[in-house]
């Protein structure tokens, strides 16, 4: 799986596969093996060239903050599909439906909400597993929940629609 990401004013091509039980992880072209463990919601343990780290990560949306050694890092990851059609300009514009897609193949392990339930941007809709980890997936805008695509146990592929959020409806 490719992902963009947006570190400060620099964008990196970050590509992650999984090889055996540790995790292929490429960054501008530099690889290394890392073996993750999810310790409690938002804090992992990784192990890479034998060194262990421990690092925590809040998510909002796309949004992310790394803490990792007293430094807090802010980024912005999108998957390739999303990072080479994202237009600032078209984002602005969209004003009907909008979809959160799966971010990788895995297992819906809960849903958070129901169809009609109003969500603010980045509220936990739904959880996926994903190679032993679960991943709380926040709503990509404000707005009613229209469809729930999935229900826990199913399968999902990458990029697969999991929620459709209609936007709020303006009062008149």
């Amino acid at each position: 799986m490719r992902y963009s990401v947006r570190y400060g004013q620099r964008e990196h091509w970050v590509d992650v596969d999984p090889e055996g039980s540790q995790w292929k992880i490429r960054v501008d072209g530099e690889e290394a093996l890392i073996d993750a463990a999810e310790l409690s919601p938002g804090a992992y343990s990784i192990l890479t060239n034998g060194r262990s780290r421990e690092i925590a990560v809040d998510r909002d949306g796309d949004d992310f903050k790394v803490r990792l050694g007293g430094a807090t890092y802010e980024m912005v990851v999108l998957d390739e599909v999303r990072a080479r059609t994202r237009r600032p300009e078209r984002a602005a514009a969209i004003s009907g439906p909008v979809q959160l897609r799966a971010p990788m193949p895995g297992l819906v392990v809960a849903l958070k909400v129901a169809v009609g339930d109003e969500v603010e941007k980045g509220k936990p809709l739904i959880v996926i597993e994903a190679m032993k980890m679960q991943n709380e997936l926040g709503s990509p805008a404000a707005g009613k929940i229209e469809k729930i695509h999935v229900k826990p146990g199913d399968s999902v592929e990458n990029s697969q629609p999991l929620v459709t959020v209609a936007p709020p409806v303006a009062a008149p």
